[in-house]
């Protein structure tokens, strides 16, 4: 007797009222359980014609994206990078780094597909395969400049590399595999690794750029809208309280030595102020004595008159 699955078999059924919320498992995220039930609502439909009725995942409650978590984000410094490419031993894995963090490649679907054919070394730019975006139109490739940063590094893996080899990175890493690795190099080098490793560094390096270029330009070398970078890759950093606090200590100083510049007052000469207040009453007594004088003769002409 085969088994049947019904809608009332799933793990997650759809709510009875638009304020009920789906019960998740303690100590997990939304963005752990949408990676974990994401697939399985893409699994349901296609079955959908053989053992169900009804798709048990159709509930538009169901989270069908990973969304950006502000509070998990961290600023991978350019100092906590560069320990990390500095410790480790292997100059592919060197470059594995700095293509993560400097490049703001995808990991490792970017970073394994990038092949040496896609380096512009005379025009300082590289082709990046994207995988995650090549269903979309005109989204299967973008090219990036080759950054200082990123080409020092891509040099010295050229350089070890054999005759006729065609990847960059030729030895096939898993995710898993990669994070495993740079704990071990994380703990010699003294660095306490950051969680989301690889989003945090494709963040951070869409921080930098876009405090450098214009938004519409980092997004096509990012391969990401500026709608989904606003959502999921710009944070507010350290670094734009600093550029814009900047000017505040520049003119602390100019203030503070104009106001030692500035020549004190001096101070009235009780002598000579005494002198010139009797020379303004004797100057104003005359001129009164003057007017009241000459008001009298009106007056008195006047009188006689009359």
């Amino acid at each position: 007797m085969e088994a049947t699955i019904t809608p009332t078999d799933s793990v997650v059924t759809e709510p009875q009222t638009e304020t009920e919320e789906i019960e998740r498992p303690k100590g997990k995220t939304p963005q752990d359980y949408a990676m974990e039930f994401h697939p399985l609502a893409n699994l349901f439909p296609m079955m959908m014609d053989k053992e169900l009725t009804a798709n048990p995942f159709a509930s538009k409650k169901l989270p069908s994206t990973v969304r950006g978590n502000a509070d998990r984000f961290h600023m991978v410094t350019r100092s906590e990078i560069g320990k990390l490419i500095d410790q480790e031993t292997i100059p592919e894995m060197k470059l594995l780094l700095a293509l993560i963090r400097f490049g703001g490649l995808r990991s490792p679907s970017e970073t394994l597909s990038l092949t040496w054919d896609c380096v512009d070394w005379e025009h300082d730019r590289m082709t990046i395969i994207s995988p995650k975006t090549a269903n979309h139109e005109g989204k299967g490739s973008r090219v990036v400049p080759l950054f200082p940063e990123l080409r020092v590094h891509l040099q010295a893996a050229f350089d070890a590399a054999p005759a006729g080899a065609s990847k960059v990175i030729m030895r096939y890493i898993t995710r898993a595999g990669m994070l495993l690795r740079i704990e071990k190099i994380a703990k010699q080098a003294g660095v306490t690794v950051w969680g989301k490793f690889f989003q945090n560094c494709r963040a951070s390096r869409q921080c930098e750029l876009t405090e450098i270029y214009p938004i519409h330009v980092v997004c096509a070398w990012m391969g990401n809208s500026p709608a989904i970078a606003a959502k999921n890759y710009l944070h507010e950093i350290e670094s734009y309280f600093d550029k814009a606090t900047a000017q505040n200590a520049t003119q602390q100083p100019a203030q503070s030595n104009q106001n030692e510049a500035q020549p004190e007052k001096k101070s009235r000469n009780p002598i000579l102020a005494d002198q010139a207040r009797t020379t303004y009453n004797s100057a104003h007594g005359g001129l009164m004595q003057h007017t009241e004088h000459n008001s009298k003769t009106r007056s008195g002409s006047q009188m006689r008159k009359g």
